[in-house]
């Protein structure tokens, strides 16, 4: 889980299981982590270093400084996709038609970073791992599904209890933005777009992190 501390914490009861066949199998593991909400936190430092210390992992992407920080002696680290600030709206065809190089890349350190295809063409100036075919457009604290079963009142709360409503139900749009027509999802938090346009063969893309989005809500 990249965005939401809540569905990692749904999640952790059965990452040891997933750990050991992973391991039985001889494969490694990378551990995602999202930013952790202030009243997740506590248990966040508790827990993860006990699931590192899991023989199938042998690398954990961290998406922002803190827990960069806190887990730089305890593995090694890859920089995740909400390190990456860049201006990625698929509604402006001016931002998605063009070539586009992440920003944060100039100034990243030996880290291996993972980016998204936040546009037609990416300029790249160093070996990254690149999330596709989906760009993720916007995230946020404040998810619209687990506000489906509450009292008005207490809807659209930021890191608000739910129900998991998230691995049930979701949104898939599509629209025409002035280039033609383009597909839009929204799970939990956040809302991707789907970007098959570009080439994922680049010399400096050492690592495709694929995300079977459509296949597994649509099917």
């Amino acid at each position: 889980s990249s965005f939401c501390s809540r569905y990692f914490r749904h999640l952790e009861p059965q990452l040891m299981s997933l750990f050991d066949e992973a391991q039985a199998l001889g494969l490694p593991v990378t551990l995602t982590l999202p930013v952790f909400s202030q009243k997740d936190l506590d248990w966040a430092k508790e827990k993860i270093p006990e699931l590192i210390k899991h023989g199938a992992v042998d690398e954990v992407t961290v998406n922002d400084v803190g827990m960069k920080r806190f887990l730089k002696e305890k593995s090694r680290i890859n920089l995740g996709r909400l390190f990456f600030k860049d201006p990625r709206d698929i509604r402006i065809p001016e931002l998605y038609n063009g070539t586009s190089r992440p920003a944060g890349l100039d100034f990243a350190g030996e880290e291996l970073c993972e980016i998204d295809p936040i546009s037609k063409s990416l300029s790249l100036n160093r070996p990254v791992a690149l999330h596709y075919p989906y760009c993720y457009m916007t995230t946020g604290n404040i998810c619209k599904f687990a506000s489906i079963n509450k009292d008005e009142v207490l809807k659209f709360r930021p890191n608000a209890p739910c129900l998991f409503e998230c691995q049930r139900i979701h949104e898939y749009f599509t629209e025409d933005f002035g280039d033609g027509e383009r597909e839009l999802f929204r799970f939990g938090r956040t809302v991707y777009y789907l970007n098959d346009d570009i080439d994922p063969v680049d010399e400096n893309v050492v690592r495709l992190i694929h995300f079977p989005l459509k296949e597994l809500s649509l099917t």
